[in-house]
């Protein structure tokens, strides 16, 4: 398909897009609808589509439904939301298949006591969508039908008019479709299951004092338990005899933090927590061991117009990682520091732009020689402009930037452009 055949049908539907943001904000007539239900048709290029140094590009076609359900009763709130999306790329012929479902229950047991429970399954290949909130394991775009899903559950328990506990338990689990089936252990290839496959689970419980009606202070723990789940080689010697297994990098952590929550005002919100993580490697074959490191997570966001605002926020923690370096040093983790921000402005009529900017640095801990006291730079930013020609039809364009700056060789550069028009019911 070549891209004049795109540009022709989509500029006919005088169309444009953005991969920073697949589904723009609900309004609030959308809102209220029981069922939205959503298509977008969009025409792109991708000059490094496999995210490798000096890939290849492609002009592909992008086709995204989605549907949305909403309830709201008197004191329990649902909603669930699918997404599917499906890109064809004119390079190779290939295609691309990922679907998103997202699950929010919330219930309110009286004006304090809160429960809600909320569920995240994606399919994918872009490591963004993988990775979720948190840090990215890997930047690097891995082929096939691969698995995150993250369920959580939280309870707000009141203790008394000033204090109150939260109590919550998060599990989250990735699988990758490259398995050992797929790579050649004989020469010594690790499959992306070997190194990324596991199940995390998260238990916490956080002290909340409500200082003023504008101020909460907390005091909280964490425990942090990730268990590798494909039971294959990661690392080999140099007979590719195997050394090292997946389940020799499970870990456990143990954090503790304070932190506040401060309303300045309708318009501007901040949040903090600060504290330590200890974690121990406990299934090395030589033994275990341990590191304290700090851990961070603080936002701060400001609406400054009805439609418009400004978000942005660091977070400071341990996190899988997809380098593995030597067998007698492995990379047991990545310590990684993330800095976002975005940016929503509703300009005057029905025009929408957004910018997203994010920087990761990570530091691998472990790896021998090269790889031990290195670590790779990832930056992606994206602008997007979207405008409303009637209540049920807009269109959009928009651009992402990816830049990786990698210690062990494997940096690249990325460049997207999205053209495309939505419609929703």
């Amino acid at each position: 398909m070549k891209l004049t055949l795109i540009t022709t049908a989509l500029v006919a539907l005088t169309a444009s897009a953005l991969q920073a943001q697949y589904a723009p904000g609900l309004s609030q007539t959308e809102r209220q609808k029981p069922w939205t239900i959503s298509a977008s048709l969009r025409g792109f290029y991708d000059d490094n589509y496999l995210t490798i140094p000096s890939g290849p590009s492609t002009y592909g076609l992008e086709v995204s439904p989605s549907l949305l359900y909403q309830h709201s009763a008197e004191q329990t709130s649902f909603s669930a939301k699918y997404i599917y999306d499906l890109k064809y790329y004119e390079n190779k012929s290939i295609t691309d298949q990922s679907h998103k479902l997202d699950l929010v229950l919330d219930h309110k047991f009286s004006e304090l006591s809160k429960l809600r429970f909320n569920d995240s399954f994606v399919v994918a290949q872009e490591p963004e969508a993988l990775a979720g909130a948190g840090p990215t394991a890997t930047p690097l775009r891995t082929v096939g039908s691969n698995i995150r899903n993250t369920a959580a559950v939280d309870y707000t328990l009141p203790l008394s008019r000033q204090f109150a506990m939260d109590f919550s338990y998060a599990n989250t689990i990735y699988r990758y479709e490259q398995d050992i089936t797929k790579v050649n252990p004989a020469i010594g290839e690790v499959s992306r299951a070997g190194l990324l496959d596991r199940m995390e689970h998260q238990l916490s419980g956080v002290l909340r004092w409500h200082v003023l009606p504008e101020t909460t202070a907390m005091l909280g723990y964490q425990f942090v338990a990730k268990r590798h789940s494909a039971d294959e080689p990661i690392a080999y010697d140099t007979t590719f005899t195997p050394r090292l297994r997946s389940f020799n990098r499970d870990n456990d952590t143990h954090r503790v933090f304070v932190g506040v929550d401060q309303n300045f005002s309708e318009e501007l919100q901040a949040s903090l927590r600060v504290g330590a993580d200890y974690v121990d490697y406990y299934r090395l074959p030589g033994g275990s061991k341990s590191r304290i490191s700090p851990y961070a997570d603080g936002s701060v966001t400001y609406t400054y117009l009805p439609g418009s605002y400004v978000q942005g926020g660091v977070r400071h923690q341990h996190y899988d990682t997809d380098v593995i370096g030597s067998f007698a040093d492995p990379v047991l983790d990545q310590e990684a520091t993330v800095v976002y921000a975005q940016a929503t402005h509703k300009f005057p009529g029905d025009l929408t732009g957004s910018v997203v900017a994010q920087y990761q640095r990570t530091d691998f801990n472990g790896g021998g020689v090269g790889v031990s006291g290195n670590g790779e730079d990832y930056i992606t930013a994206g602008l997007n402009l979207s405008y409303k020609f009637s209540p049920n039809l807009s269109a959009e364009t928009g651009y992402n930037y990816d830049r990786l700056f990698s210690d062990v060789g494997r940096g690249f550069t990325r460049n997207r452009i999205y053209v495309g028009v939505r419609a929703t019911f």
